[in-house]
């Protein structure tokens, strides 16, 4: 994006509109009786001081007025339109995660410090081109840090194709060795036009119940 208009240090309009007196002796009065002559004031800067009727504007700024609007309203549609086309590119490829968790106390084992959880993922295509879900990352930490790290192909054996607006939903499961901990993680997604982006997992909390206050 162009720089914001900022004042010139060139000469201003009035001294485009002049021209510099080069060199030269003023003219005196010679005696009471002679013709008088006007002098011709000229300020330090070695232009001549312009009354402010002879005054026209430069061709190149009526040119912007006629030609559409001032320079930093153009700058700021620019800006709008560029910012608009990103937000479509990124609505484009746009997957929705959605989780929720519940504990499996039937397969856990508190004695030897296995907490089971099971999990439901509901993958939403939000965006504008189909997608196809090709691969999983997951992480998976316990409250003591430890963290375990998934990587697979699919979730539970498949590989879902999405179009705009459809959605998939699985359920699986995890295990860890506190009674709380949390998920997060990618899912690896190529669209019908070959793009590949990646799908957030918002982190989630596994938590036995009343374990959170």
């Amino acid at each position: 994006m162009g720089k914001k208009a900022g004042r010139s240090n060139g000469p201003s309009a009035v001294e485009l509109v002049g021209k510099k007196v080069r060199g030269g002796k003023r003219n005196a009065l010679t005696t009471a009786s002679a013709p008088v002559r006007r002098r011709r004031i000229v300020h330090k800067s070695g232009w001549p001081r312009i009354p402010d009727v002879q005054l026209k504007p430069l061709p190149e700024v009526a040119q912007i007025h006629r030609g559409g609007p001032p320079a930093r309203e153009r700058l700021a549609i620019r800006a709008e339109i560029v910012c608009n086309s990103g937000m479509a590119e990124s609505k484009k490829y746009e997957i929705t995660v959605t989780a929720r968790a519940s504990f499996v106390p039937e397969q856990s084992d508190e004695a030897q410090s296995r907490y089971v959880f099971a999990y439901t993922i509901e993958i939403a295509n939000t965006g504008t081109v189909a997608a196809q879900l090709i691969s999983r990352h997951w992480l998976i930490t316990d409250s003591a840090e430890h963290v375990q790290e998934v990587k697979g192909l699919g979730v539970v054996g498949e590989q879902p194709f999405l179009k705009p607006g459809e959605r998939f939903e699985y359920t699986s499961g995890a295990a860890i060795a506190t009674p709380v901990g949390t998920m997060r993680g990618t899912y690896q997604m190529v669209a019908e036009d070959g793009t590949r982006f990646d799908a957030d997992i918002v982190p989630f909390t596994l938590s036995i119940p009343r374990t959170l206050h």
